[in-house]
């Protein structure tokens, strides 16, 4: 029995101290090595992060090398990364033991746009999540084709610097749902030109475009209408259904066709799709 015993204290102490060796490496090694990866990114002529973006990543996140990797405040270091870069999403920071972090990332896509408060003449570009991407004159808005590629948001002028996210309201949440269904039908046909919304009404006014691809691969636009939604509820099914009638259940409408268009509400899903000549 002795004999036992004193087996089973010699293979606890080999053990614990296995365990003591393996902690206090994991505590007291420092951080040695930062890799920055990509989850998801745009293609190379689409993208808008610039070149050495993942040497920016791992420069902004002003990790500290003297910390261990287990007591490194992380999401200090995502927050300075997120605000640095703009367009940078980290979607993920794992700890390797014993001395290296790996931080994944995706780049953000433009979605929005508003009118920038302290310049008329310019835009604030946001994404889904409504961060602010960046500020970039009308010229350039035209030029790198960001009208055809985002939607305006009408009824905000919100003072906001690139890299914060944009606070305006419920309806802010909605915004996303009413892209979705719009586009549950086609994006070949037509394009999402502005959304506004009247609080007084609690309505939303989808300005829409009919699109026609040009041989040198650019858009233009032959007319369109507004649809208009009324409430929130079921929003994404109503938005769809309307887009339904715009598009004629898939039927490709020239600007000639639309013109034609007369008031039509839809029963119960409460959706108006209104002619309006928004012109070239």
């Amino acid at each position: 029995m002795k004999k036992k015993k004193k087996v089973w204290i010699v293979l606890l102490s080999i053990i614990l101290g296995l365990g003591a060796l393996i902690a206090g490496t994991y505590f007291t090694t420092k951080l040695q090595t930062v890799n920055v990866e990509f989850r998801t990114r745009l293609e190379e002529d689409e993208t808008r992060l610039a070149s050495g973006i993942l040497d920016a990543v791992k420069d902004s996140g002003e990790f500290n090398y003297k910390d261990s990797v287990l007591f490194m405040d992380i999401e200090k270091s995502i927050s300075k990364i997120e605000k640095s870069n703009p367009y940078v999403e980290v979607q993920q920071v794992v700890r390797k033991f014993p001395n290296k972090l790996t931080v994944y990332i995706s780049e953000r896509i433009p979605k929005y746009r508003i009118v920038d408060k302290d310049d008329v003449e310019s835009w604030v570009i946001l994404d889904e999540d409504f961060k602010a991407l960046e500020k970039i004159t009308n010229a350039e808005l035209l030029n790198q084709r960001l009208d055809e590629k985002t939607v305006e948001i009408e009824y905000i002028s919100e003072k906001i610097e690139v890299g914060d996210f944009l606070a305006y309201g419920m309806e802010m949440e909605y915004l996303n749902t009413i892209l979705s269904g719009v586009y549950g039908r086609t994006k070949d046909y037509f394009a999402v030109r502005t959304i506004d919304y009247s609080s007084d009404k609690n309505t939303f006014y989808v300005t829409m475009r009919t699109s026609v691809e040009k041989e040198d691969g650019t858009i233009r636009y032959e007319g369109g209408c507004v649809i208009e939604i009324e409430g929130v509820k079921n929003l994404k099914q109503r938005a769809l259904n309307a887009t339904s009638v715009y598009v004629g259940d898939g039927n490709h409408l020239s600007g000639k066709d639309l013109s034609k268009m007369v008031t039509i509400i839809s029963g119960e899903s409460g959706c108006i799709v209104k002619n309006q000549g928004v012109g070239e």
